[in-house]
């Protein structure tokens, strides 16, 4: 089995030479809306997507208007802590360039969400497995921050097809998702 040091730069080749990354996304969101879980859960993480992972800001306002409970992620060296938001303005370029909750929002006390309180987290990676592995890019932000959330939230991969492989490496520290959503593929890995 390959290492994830050498399968991080050609999955990621896949994923960037990927044609149609916009309706591919918008099919996974449509599957995953299908999912009861999912589609009535209060609290939800999710992602807003960079460079050539799978489109989440159709999702983050069609669920703000909506007016769902919506958390995003914001970097702080190696930890991700979570933010309430409520409008896309409300994001801007941060670490590494990925689009975080502004300063106004962070520094508001009021915003800040608990990771064991949030219900559903959506998870962008490299890649992932039919068994729930996930290959990040190796620095931990993940894993830290699902290692605190509750037992019973529930941790959703995104990704598309060219993303899913039989099987990853994994770690004894590597947070392995509940299910697996492709724009062709809905994977409960507990079944």
């Amino acid at each position: 089995m390959e290492t994830k040091k050498t399968l991080r730069p050609k999955l990621k080749l896949v994923r960037q030479s990927l044609a149609d990354r916009t309706p591919r996304s918008q099919v996974i969101f449509q599957r995953l809306n299908e999912l009861d879980f999912y589609h009535l859960s209060s609290s939800i993480a999710l992602y807003a997507s960079f460079r050539s992972e799978v489109e989440t800001l159709e999702e983050i306002s069609g669920r703000l208007q909506a007016r769902s409970q919506l958390t995003l992620p914001k970097c702080f060296g190696d930890e991700l802590c979570l933010f309430h938001i409520q409008s896309l303005d409300e994001l801007q370029a941060g670490a590494f360039g990925i689009p975080e909750p502004v300063d106004r929002v962070v520094q508001n006390s009021q915003r800040f969400v608990r990771p064991d309180s949030v219900q559903v987290f959506v998870v962008p990676g490299i890649g992932f497995d039919r068994q729930g592995n996930r290959l990040g890019h190796g620095k931990g932000h993940y894993d830290r921050l699902l290692a605190q959330a509750s037992e019973d939230a529930i941790k959703v991969a995104v990704c598309f097809d060219c993303q899913l492989l039989e099987q990853l490496p994994s770690e004894p520290h590597d947070i392995r998702m509940d299910w697996v959503v492709t724009e062709s593929d809905v994977i409960c890995t507990s079944e």
